[in-house]
């Protein structure tokens, strides 16, 4: 900016030289010139000083915008998991069921229903019903589902070990869920928001684990890859069964965060439940996710199949 108005004021001083004003002409001249540069001189800190203050108010609203959002998704997060667990009195959730499947074929648990011995009564007389306690994977393992259903049915056996035990003590797992083989390890951590899942593999490792510290003669057993009748035969001789499903029975989901190490993509709805009983019309399970009780045979069968055929049973051997 200086470089162009001395040259102005180089040229009009030459141009004033040849009259008699050029003396007066120039010194106000000088004199202009030193007003401008004071006030471009006292502009420039100001103009940095201004945007200081304003980068200053941009951080604190950035800030308190960060921290008004944080708390919001933890409010959401801690009312998801509320509404989860408690269902609202005097309503229900939705009742899911897969594509093409009969209407109102998965029932979810209603609110003083009694539980399962009531549902027993009113089952037809060659029905079976284990008196299976059911637990709640959440809240302190939202993607627990898995290690909750082996914990149902330990207790249900007579060990008193809870499922943050099973999934902190002797659950395989690993942190890079997206390098993780479900066969052998969970994928992440099932206390994590953001995690997956494992197939029996790292479930069976867990239980047989757990028994092994206990000295006791039963062991878990995979038996995936068993026609969805013979589960039903497990539950006539006293054994629930972990089942691997989807949440609420609905057709299978996919995530494309990546991309499993066999170029398959990972499940975003993957479930396990312990199938518990049976009746004339379909079975009884205790879902770690209180999002259904019971289904027919057509709904249970299909989704059992459609997530991979994958159940475990721990019996003494």
């Amino acid at each position: 900016m200086r470089g162009p108005m001395c040259a102005a004021l180089a040229f009009l001083c030459l141009s004033l030289a040849g009259c008699g004003a050029a003396e007066p002409a120039l010194a106000a001249l000088d004199d202009t010139g030193r007003q401008i540069r004071a006030a471009a001189e006292q502009t420039v800190p100001d103009l940095a000083a201004a945007a200081g203050r304003m980068l200053s108010e941009l951080a604190a609203a950035a800030e308190q915008t960060a921290s008004e959002l944080a708390a919001a998704a933890g409010q959401a997060a801690d009312e998801w998991f509320a509404e989860e667990t408690e269902p609202a009195e005097g309503s229900s959730a939705p009742q899911p069921t897969p594509e093409n499947s009969p209407e109102g074929s998965v029932q979810t648990p209603q609110e003083g229903s009694g539980g399962q011995e009531e549902e027993q009564e009113e089952a037809a007389s060659d029905a079976v019903l284990l008196d299976v306690d059911n637990i709640l994977q959440n809240p302190e393992l939202p993607n627990g589902c898995e290690s909750t259903a082996a914990t149902i049915v330990l207790n249900y056996l007579g060990f008193q070990v809870d499922k943050v035990t099973m999934a902190e003590q002797y659950l395989p797992r690993q942190a890079e869920y997206w390098a993780t083989d479900p066969d052998e390890a969970f994928m992440g951590n099932p206390a994590w928001l953001l995690a997956y899942y494992c197939n029996p593999g790292p479930i069976v490792e867990a239980v047989n684990a757990y028994l092994d510290d206990q000295g006791s003669a039963y062991r878990a057993v995979d038996i995936s890859g068993s026609p969805a009748e013979e589960l039903y035969e497990w539950v006539e001789q006293g054994v629930p069964v972990i089942v691997w499903t989807t949440r609420g029975c609905t057709a299978p989901t996919y995530s494309t965060n990546f991309m499993m190490a066999d170029g398959s993509l990972p499940y975003s709805n993957s479930h396990s439940v312990v199938l518990t009983g049976y009746d004339s019309e379909g079975c009884y399970v205790a879902d770690p996710m209180y999002e259904f009780s019971y289904a027919s045979y057509e709904v249970f069968n299909w989704c059992y199949e459609a997530r991979g055929s994958y159940a475990v049973v721990i019996v003494e051997q």
